[in-house]
C-alpha cells in the first residue's frame, strides 16, 4: 500500500500504525530523526500539551527556530501566547500549515500560537 510518504519503508510502516505519517511535515524529517522520534514516541506523547513537545517537533525537523513565550516578551505578546520564528527555511503553504497543525496538536491547551514567521 502506497501511503505517499518518503524514506525508509520500515520506519514509515511503524509511523502508519500510529498515524504519524498523516502529519504534513513527516516527509520533511530525515530517516534518522524519524527513527529517534519513534524510539521515544511514548515519552514524547506523554509530554504532549506542553511547549516542550512543540520544541521537540522542531528538533525532529532540524529546523533552526526561536520559540518565545509571552512571559519572556510581555511587551509584544499577550498572556498565554507564544511566537515561533523559523530561521533559514523557505516558507511554503504546506510547511506553514504543518507547523500550525503541530502546535495545535502538541501545544499546551492554555497557550496559543500568536506569531509564526519564516525569517
Amino acid at each position: 500500500m502506497d501511503l505517499g510518504i518518503t524514506g525508509s519503508p520500515t520506519l514509515n510502516a511503524v509511523a502508519a500504525d500510529y498515524r504519524f505519517h498523516e502529519w504534513r511535515l513527516w516527509n520533511e524529517c530525515t530517516d534518522g530523526s524519524k527513527r529517534e522520534f519513534l524510539a521515544g514516541a511514548v515519552g514524547f506523547l506523554r509530554r504532549s500539551g506542553t511547549t516542550y513537545a512543540v520544541k521537540q517537533q522542531f528538533e525532529l525537523l532540524s529546523w533552526p527556530y526561536t520559540l518565545t513565550e509571552w512571559f519572556n516578551d510581555s511587551a509584544s505578546l499577550a498572556p498565554g501566547t507564544y511566537r515561533i520564528l523559523i530561521h533559514g527555511v523557505p516558507e511554503t503553504i504546506d510547511r506553514r500549515r504543518g507547523v500550525i497543525e503541530w502546535c495545535e496538536r502538541f501545544g499546551a491547551a492554555d497557550s496559543l500560537l500568536a506569531i509564526l514567521a519564516f525569517v
